[in-house]
């Protein structure tokens, strides 16, 4: 399933991007094997299916520590059957710790196993019965099954008058139109710390829409109930958002910017068909706004229809959405994905004309003029762009390298290399691309030992595992 969530982020590295392809297409099959190189001798890998049975065997190769920090690699990663497993893991090994628990707990919330969520969580509140996060996971379960009744019940029967608690009583209160409750709410809150950072933030935005409500909106609760569904969307609770923006609707249906807030809950929740009925609407009230366009073009993506998805991106951009980096990279994509290869390299090309501050900015069109345009010399030439742009970082004798290579130039290559290597000895892209450059030149010791400090450098990355997996390219080759 196409992920949604990251609509304002930067250009994502080509590290990032090969994870992102090893995850689509069968990361079952690549994980197991490949995650395990055969240096030595083959490894055996652990499934990567969640281990539901109490009395199964567990895995003791790697330590609760061990099996902690891989799980909490692949769930920044958004792998979350790989930390399921690790984490099922770890809760094996230590029975008595929680934290693994609460992973789990927080796992299955994540991906909407809300019953098996809701089960870890009485597993840790029958032992401590004053975890504040395992009660407010708790609360947002019947947030997410759009139970609000029960939710606002759930959380006002919490006794702690901790930051989150008071947070989430705040948020009810303005749901069912107790705004000077929730102002207070929100002012108590503030003077209370909390572990999560996010909520003060949060409680910011609240904040500023009643200040903003004080001083534009004549009275009219329409307005305010406006910022609000715009605070939830911002604080990723789109549900509440959902709810909110139709109540506004039913008093105001010709309400455009509702109209692409509750499209914008939808899409977030990947409930794409509703998301598409709410922009459409949208569109019909003001064909001319950017943001609907743009909307439209990530929706009909999500639903498979790039024609459609292309066309609307171009107008959005055409009409001065903002910001056009967004578009650009969303437009780029779905041509790598349709193989219009060159349409692609263009557009990267041109997000690199609004933004070249950042080398990572440089890699995909490198990358797509190397490996599928077959036009090493426009990738060298962009390289050596980047290394006027960016001339003391490591990466940038990489992305040389790496071009060097393409050109066949294999003394200039490893000069780049090597720089790039002694600037930062921990960038494993070096070492890979050495790999590439020895495996080429048939130097195949040469080239074990390169993929092998690679892998050894990050084995959990997209590096590691191409690393892993040319190094037991060559070893069959050798055999």
């Amino acid at each position: 399933m196409k992920k949604v969530f990251t609509y304002f982020l930067g250009v994502v590295s080509l590290g990032l991007f090969f994870v992102i392809l090893l995850y689509v297409f069968d990361l079952k099959y690549y994980v197991n094997s490949l995650i395990y190189p055969k240096f030595e001798k083959e490894l055996p890998v652990s499934s990567i299916d969640t281990i539901e049975d109490e009395d199964a065997i567990v895995d003791t190769r790697l330590t609760y520590e061990e099996r902690m920090k891989k799980g909490k690699y692949f769930l920044g990663k958004g792998f979350l059957n790989l930390a399921l497993n690790e984490f099922t893991i770890a809760s094996r090994l230590e029975k008595e710790k929680k934290e693994p628990i609460y992973k789990l707990a927080h796992i299955h919330f994540i991906i909407g196993n809300y019953d098996k969520s809701r089960l870890n969580l009485q597993k840790i509140l029958e032992v401590e019965p004053d975890n504040i996060d395992a009660k407010v996971l708790l609360g947002k379960i019947y947030i997410k099954q759009n139970d609000f009744e029960n939710a606002k019940s759930y959380f006002f029967a919490i006794n702690e008058k901790s930051q989150i608690v008071l947070y989430y009583q705040a948020l009810f209160d303005i749901l069912y139109g107790q705004y000077n409750e929730a102002k207070n709410k929100f002012v108590a809150a503030k003077k209370l710390s909390s572990t999560d950072t996010k909520i003060a933030e949060y409680i910011d935005l609240y904040q500023a829409s009643f200040t903003e409500y004080e001083l534009y909106s004549d009275g009219q609760e329409i307005f305010l109930m406006t910022l609000f569904c715009k605070n939830f969307n911002e604080t990723e609770e789109y549900e509440l958002a959902i709810d909110l923006s139709r109540r506004v609707i039913k008093q105001k249906e010709d309400y455009r910017d509702v109209w692409i807030m509750l499209g914008y809950a939808y899409l977030n929740l990947e409930q794409y068909n509703f998301a598409l009925n709410a922009f459409d609407k949208a569109y019909k009230l003001d064909p001319e706004k950017s943001e609907t366009q743009y909307f439209l073009g990530l929706t009909y993506y999500e639903l498979n229809n790039l024609d459609s998805a292309i066309a609307y991106l171009e107008v959005s951009i055409k009409n001065g959405f903002e910001p056009k980096i967004q578009a650009l990279q969303k437009l780029a994509e779905i041509y790598m994905e349709e193989e219009d290869y060159d349409k692609s390299v263009k557009t990267y090309e041109k997000i690199l004309k609004i933004n070249d501050s950042d080398i990572e900015s440089f890699i995909k069109p490198v990358w797509l003029y190397l490996e599928f345009l077959d036009k090493p010399k426009t990738a060298l030439e962009l390289a050596e762009k980047a290394s006027i742009k960016h001339p003391d970082d490591a990466r940038t004798y990489n992305l040389l390298g790496w071009a060097y290579i393409g050109n066949k130039d294999y003394d200039n290559a490893a000069v780049n290399l090597k720089k790039s290597i002694d600037m930062d000895k921990s960038l494993p892209e070096p070492y890979y691309n050495f790999g590439r450059l020895y495996e080429e030149q048939r130097q195949y010791e040469k080239a074990l030992k390169f993929y092998k400090k690679a892998y050894e450098l990050d084995s959990e990355s997209s590096i590691g595992v191409m690393s892993a997996q040319k190094y037991n390219d060559i070893l069959l080759i050798l055999k």
